[in-house]
């Protein structure tokens, strides 16, 4: 299976076990920037998007829940 197949699969798998505003920030989210991160460094190095997780949800000192992201290069904290 190639990356596009891959991705598609991937992102398909985690949007429909969001629902929601966490739903809808994925689908919002998940532009350019991400998918050439996955396919220019992820893909070559692993081969495959199990288990990587596009984005965490944790609660902070404040009891907000912030997300966290991974994008190329940065870690993106943001609500």
């Amino acid at each position: 299976m190639d990356f596009h197949e891959n991705h598609k699969m991937w992102l398909d798998f985690h949007c429909r076990r969001r629902s929601g505003e966490r739903r809808g920030r994925l689908e919002r989210g998940h532009q350019h920037g991400e998918l050439l991160f996955l396919r220019n460094v992820w893909w070559p190095l692993f081969g495959q998007l199990e288990h990587l997780h596009p984005e965490y949800e944790v609660t902070d000192w404040g009891g907000e829940d912030p997300i966290l992201q991974t994008s190329p290069g940065c870690l993106v904290i943001g609500k």
